[in-house]
């Protein structure tokens, strides 16, 4: 994973603005990740320390069982969300999500603005 910042990451929020997604100024507070094709946006057992949103890029969530097997059980492509579910619930997911091409993602602090998220109506009916 790759952070991307100063011009580059201006240029993102620019072109893929997500201010009107929430009721609170956030952009200021994004940080933008840039992913390689097969690389693990979150491996199976970490809890996500972010709230994602896919602006450009696909990837798949997997999930292993107790046998050690392995199956893909979605997509997630741009203008989506990962780690929502998490976020909502506050339960621990142990899917795995990796990409399937280059993919950016804004990167949102869940420590930091979980309480704002989940009081936000704006962002909650999306």
């Amino acid at each position: 994973m790759k952070k991307i910042t100063n011009q580059k990451r201006q240029r993102y929020l620019q072109v893929h603005p997500i201010s009107d997604l929430f009721s609170f100024p956030i952009e200021e507070f994004i940080e933008v990740h840039e992913y390689q094709r097969d690389e693990w946006i979150i491996k199976e057992g970490m809890r996500p320390d972010y709230l994602f949103y896919v602006i450009e890029g696909k990837a798949k969530i997997y999930v292993t069982y107790q046998n050690g097997k392995s199956s893909l059980i979605n997509f997630i492509n741009a203008e989506e969300y990962i780690g929502e579910m998490e976020l909502v619930n506050e339960i621990y997911y142990t899917k795995g999500i990796q990409t399937s091409t280059k993919t950016i993602c804004y990167a949102i602090p869940l420590q930091r603005f979980r309480k704002q998220l989940l009081e936000d109506t704006k962002f909650l009916l999306e």
